[in-house]
């Protein structure tokens, strides 16, 4: 499989996918559905190209790249409701592996995790699709923050519950690097409220005068602030980044188990992926959510061939 993120499609990304979603004989790196991967790799250029139309800001507004944007928009619609569409539950036709390591759960497993995986990247990189489909309005559609929460980071976890599913000696463990790092990309740690220091934290300068202090200031100087009800502030869940953080954990511990099993550098690059993407993700500055994982990628260049 080529670089994750910069891959070559043998057709457009919105050429529809077979009419029947599951294969009469299962393989280990595509599950019980090649659809779900093809879509996957489909998701995975169009993200890669749209991230590198609007990573310069002053080629971002250029009319020409907008329109390109717009187009990679639309075919991003395309392949999400493909995804959405996908049914690789099917059981009737599905022909046994023969390997006890490697059951047909297993290949559900990895098709639904490939779909996951979809829907986790075209949603980070094109959040106007959670708001079509769930027809939000203007002030959801700006909220970068419950965008995550409410879609993106679920399905990440959603991702995470799946992979905890395959063991290590399945015969999909060729695939597992990969979903690793998809499912990282979208464990971002919620931005808690941190308490502002309020006036009356502050102590008051024993030289100031009453023309010197503003309002609050003033009262508490007169003594008569205490008297004042306090605004209720909204109290902070601690568990708030527990799921996300247990997540990152999972996923360091089974890249790590991984090395044993598989050739050990693409894994080791995965590792120094989600490592970087993390990292990113725990320093930004705001609550915009800005920072996307393939910029990440690309600006450290940890691509790898993965398996």
């Amino acid at each position: 499989m080529e670089e994750m993120g910069d891959v070559e499609e043998a057709v457009p990304a919105s050429a529809p996918v077979t009419a029947d979603p599951v294969e009469q004989f299962p393989h280990p790196w595509t599950g019980v559905s090649s659809d779900s991967y093809k879509l996957f790799m489909r998701a995975m250029k169009l993200c890669h190209k749209f991230r590198r139309k609007i990573r310069k800001p002053q080629d971002m507004f250029a009319s020409a790249n907008i329109s390109a944007a717009m187009q990679l928009i639309e075919e991003a619609a395309v392949v999400e409701k493909q995804t959405c569409d996908l049914d690789v539950e099917c059981r009737e036709t599905i022909g046994e592996t023969n390997d006890k390591k490697t059951p047909n759960q297993h290949l559900f497993n990895v098709a639904e995790a490939y779909r996951q995986s979809t829907l986790l990247q075209l949603y980070q990189t094109f959040p106007e699709l959670i708001v079509r489909r769930h027809e939000l309005d203007e002030s959801q559609a700006k909220d970068a923050q419950a965008l995550w929460d409410n879609w993106i980071t679920p399905i990440a976890l959603n991702l995470v519950s799946i992979l905890k599913l395959l063991p290590t000696d399945s015969g999909s463990k060729m695939t597992q690097p990969l979903l690793c790092v998809s499912a990282s990309t979208g464990l971002r740690r919620k931005h808690l409220e941190v308490k502002a220091t309020t006036p009356k934290d502050i102590p008051f300068s024993q030289d100031a005068s009453l023309e010197d202090c503003d309002m609050i200031n003033y009262l508490d100087f007169a003594g008569l602030h205490d008297e004042l009800p306090e605004e209720s502030e909204p109290e902070q869940d601690p568990d708030a980044n527990a799921g996300i953080m247990a997540a990152r954990q999972f996923l360091h511990d089974r890249l790590e188990m991984l090395k044993t099993v598989l050739p050990p550098k693409p894994v080791v690059v995965a590792q120094a992926l989600t490592k970087a993407i993390w990292q990113a993700y725990d320093t930004e500055q705001c609550e915009k959510y800005a920072t996307h994982w393939i910029d990440v990628m690309d600006s450290r260049n940890l691509k790898s061939n993965w398996g």
